[in-house]
């Protein structure tokens, strides 16, 4: 990204006002994950209202937060709505949510699954 494009994408994120939302009890349960941003994906970060791009040779990142209330009618937790948000937005917001979990990367994962192959290989008799 060049610094112009970068510069943009900030003044653009700081002129967004985000809907005022209606109030609703958050319950426990709500939780924010961080997590590779998923080819093909095309939400738009909660925050900021840009888009959440998938890179390739990036490997951007990106929160997911599952968001329960309780439902009037059982009075007991149910699921409302899935949120997305840029990790900087995110913070910015003031962990909305709680705290983050990073998920591991999908890339992390493949380099530790061939190397466990490569071990079990190495430590098979002949």
């Amino acid at each position: 990204m060049t610094i112009a494009a970068e510069t943009d994408h900030a003044n653009q994120r700081a002129s967004f006002v985000p809907k005022p939302r209606k109030s609703k009890a958050i319950v426990a349960g709500t939780r924010a994950v961080q997590r590779d941003v998923a080819s093909g994906g095309y939400d738009d970060c909660v925050r900021c209202g840009l888009q959440i791009k998938f890179a390739a040779k990036d490997h951007k990142r990106e929160i997911i937060c599952n968001i329960y209330e309780i439902d009037p009618h059982t009075n007991k937790p149910r699921w409302f709505k899935l949120d997305k948000f840029h990790p900087d937005c995110y913070e910015a917001a003031g962990n909305p949510h709680g705290a983050v979990l990073v998920q591991e990367s999908s890339r992390d994962t493949g380099k530790r699954q061939a190397k466990a192959e490569a071990s079990r290989r190495a430590q098979k008799p002949r």
